[in-house]
């Protein structure tokens, strides 16, 4: 019989594909609701964070980011280009519509008009108070919603943000992705960095992660991810810490070149981290035929780290004599929120469901279960386009 559980969750840096605020809740791509006083605020938002107001593409998709809205209407980012055509943010294909009038084209509505999808699933030319932000779907990368950054010397994945913040801001906003502000280490990133701050317009100069530390006393700088101070890229008469402890690289007048500047300062800044480690051993496709599992062994879904799939299985969890707790650690979980979850139940009988999982957790996330026995119930009616879960279990 099952005992009472204990639920412990460790909160760790997530480093799955969404970024924070965004869940896989369908298909793999990743969804936030935000609110909006208008388009172009969505937009705006959604542009911070890198992704766009959502396009649709299916019926099932439509009914699904209905759901994943609060009641009333929701901007979607469909327009009219300068040709009359219907035409996705996103820039992706016009694949599927659902207008309220079925007879409505680009030439019968004011230029700059904004759709919003209504309660009853259907678009109409309208406004809204909200809007979901669409974050474009991934392959399995190493690199997820940054950019690789392939050089010869060093490989790593980096991502510009475009809202300016102060230097402790950007540096929480980089952790908070699992990264830290840019370090730099040769000419190459460098000048990288540089022409991807310009490329964006922005002139005015960008964070990194270099600071100035009295910890170890004299005068010292250091990169907020503990790597070496191995290359510099000083300004004439730099570095001057009475200007400022926190540093900058200018990329208008002298691009490329670093100097002092106050913290408080916002900037627009880079965040760089290192390639995720995705296991090399991939699962075969279909529920396991060997569903029993004792302490030390990791469980996978159905084709891991590939999606699963639409399927339905169970595992079982033996501790075995002399234990009385299991511990499952999460060492990656990404599902699609709308469709797919993973139930932990306490014990081998009985429905004593301790946790129901959906869409993505951060790894290393532990359940302990007041128990030597427990079973995985895993239901995947999407399963597409996520890499689904490894699960590590413990007896004690």
């Amino acid at each position: 019989v099952a005992m009472t559980r204990l639920l412990l969750v460790a909160l760790l840096p997530i480093i799955v594909a969404c970024g924070p605020d965004y869940d896989p809740w369908f298909d793999g791509y990743c969804f936030r609701s935000i609110s909006a006083s208008s388009y172009a605020d969505a937009q705006k938002t959604c542009d911070y964070d890198g992704t766009f107001v959502t396009s649709i593409h299916s019926e099932e998709e439509n009914k699904q980011l209905r759901d994943l809205a609060a009641a009333g209407d929701f901007f979607i980012g469909l327009s009219c280009d300068d040709h009359n055509n219907f035409v996705w943010d996103d820039g992706s294909n016009l694949t599927y519509t659902n207008f309220k009038d079925g007879s409505l084209s680009c030439s019968s509505i004011p230029s700059g008009s904004r759709f919003v999808a209504q309660s009853d699933l259907t678009w109409t030319v309208g406004s809204a108070s909200q809007a979901i932000c669409r974050q474009l779907a991934r392959t399995i990368d190493t690199c997820d919603e940054f950019e690789l950054y392939d050089a010869l010397r060093h490989s790593a994945c980096v991502r510009l943000f475009k809202k300016a913040q102060t230097w402790d801001d950007a540096e929480a906003m980089c952790i908070s992705h699992n990264a830290h502000l840019a370090s730099i280490h040769d000419a190459n990133f460098n000048s990288y960095v540089r022409r991807t701050a310009i490329s964006s317009n922005f002139l005015d100069g960008v964070h990194i992660g270099f600071k100035y530390n009295t910890s170890a006393g004299g005068e010292t700088y250091s990169w907020t991810d503990g790597s070496a101070s191995d290359y510099s890229s000083w300004a004439s008469k730099m570095p001057n810490h009475n200007l400022g402890d926190c540093i900058a690289m200018e990329t208008g007048f002298i691009t490329g070149e670093w100097v002092n500047f106050d913290c408080s300062s916002s900037l627009p800044f880079m965040c760089l981290k290192e390639k995720s480690s995705i296991p090399v051993k991939h699962q075969n496709s279909g529920c396991p035929r060997l569903n029993e599992y004792s302490s030390g062994d990791t469980v996978y879904s159905p084709s891991f780290p590939h999606a699963p799939g639409v399927e339905s299985c169970d595992y079982m969890l033996l501790g075995g004599s002399g234990t009385s707790k299991i511990t499952i650690t999460l060492e990656t979980f990404e599902t699609n929120k709308c469709c797919d979850s993973l139930q932990i139940i306490s014990g081998l009988v009985g429905h004593d469901v301790v946790q129901t999982l959906s869409g993505s957790y951060a790894s290393g996330t532990q359940f302990t279960i007041n128990s030597n026995s427990a079973r995985l119930h895993w239901e995947s009616k999407s399963g597409v386009n996520v890499r689904g879960w490894q699960i590590k279990m413990e007896a004690h």
